[in-house]
């Protein structure tokens, strides 16, 4: 379990940079689904998530201000999850609802221990 904690925040990177990119190549769709909400500058909001998700994800991967990245993640994740991901919107919607939480406590996690996992990093590098 040692190189565990140096290993998750690049696992649970996966799925920001894949959602960011997403986002980025096709505006328009990601800002329709803000729209569909009612939200403000739909095309500002979807760009400025996009860019959230693809550099704190790649800061996740990089390994480097992993607790500022997750923290950020997780700040993110919150009006995000009770916008989009509500358990009322429908039966599935349980489910990602679920799933949010469980990726904003692992961000949580990797916040917390954000110390333990560079020093984890260090000795599995050898220094």
């Amino acid at each position: 379990m040692r190189y565990g904690r140096a290993i998750a925040p690049t696992l649970m990177a996966g799925i920001f940079v894949v959602s960011g990119t997403g986002k980025l190549t096709d505006v328009h769709e990601a800002a329709a689904g803000i729209a569909a909400l009612g939200l403000p500058l739909p095309v500002l909001a979807a760009l400025t998530a996009g860019v959230v998700e693809v550099v704190c994800g790649g800061l996740l991967v990089l390994g480097l201000k992993t607790g500022c990245a997750a923290l950020l993640l997780f700040v993110f994740m919150v009006p995000v999850t009770l916008l989009f991901e509500h358990p009322f919107r429908g039966p599935g919607a349980v489910y990602d609802f679920l799933k949010n939480l469980a990726i904003m406590g692992g961000l949580l996690l990797v916040t917390a221990r954000v110390d333990d996992v560079r020093a984890d990093w260090r000795r599995a590098r050898g220094r």
